[in-house]
C-alpha cells in the first residue's frame, strides 16, 4: 500500500527557503541585522589593522549597533511569532509542520542578531 506524499514534504526547508517565504518586516529585520554585522566585521578588521586613533565614529556607531541589534532581533522574532498564530487562527489548522517554519524564522532572526552583536562587541573591544 503506498501513501501519498504531501506536495511541501518533498522540499527541504532551508534557511535561503526561510528567507525567501518570511514576511516583509522579517526580511528587513534580517538584511538590517546582516549589514550590522558585516560593517561591525569590518570595522573589526580595520580596527586589527589601524591604531584606535581616528576610529571614535567606528565604535560610536558599534556602540549603537550592540544597543539595537537585540531589540532588532526580538522584533523579527516576535513578528515571525505572530504572524505563526495568525495563520493557526485563519486556518485551524494546528500542527507542527503548519508551524515549523515560522518558529525557525524567529530563531533565525535571534541567531543572526545575537551573531551581529557578538561582531560589534569584539569590534567595540578592538576599536576602543
Amino acid at each position: 500500500m503506498t501513501q501519498a506524499i504531501a506536495p511541501h514534504a518533498l522540499h527541504r526547508l532551508t534557511v535561503m527557503l526561510m528567507f525567501t517565504d518570511a514576511t516583509p518586516v522579517v526580511k528587513l529585520v534580517l538584511i538590517g541585522l546582516l549589514l550590522t554585522g558585516l560593517a561591525a566585521l569590518a570595522i573589526l578588521l580595520l580596527g586589527l589593522a589601524r591604531s584606535s586613533r581616528g576610529m571614535a565614529g567606528a565604535a560610536r556607531f558599534l556602540e549603537t549597533a550592540m544597543a539595537a541589534t537585540p531589540i532588532a532581533a526580538l522584533f523579527g522574532a516576535a513578528w515571525g511569532l505572530i504572524t505563526i498564530f495568525l495563520g493557526i487562527a485563519n486556518t485551524n489548522v494546528v500542527n507542527l509542520a503548519a508551524a515549523a517554519p515560522g518558529i525557525a524564522e524567529a530563531i533565525l532572526s535571534v541567531a543572526i542578531g545575537s551573531l551581529a552583536l557578538l561582531l560589534a562587541g569584539i569590534a567595540h573591544r578592538v576599536v576602543r
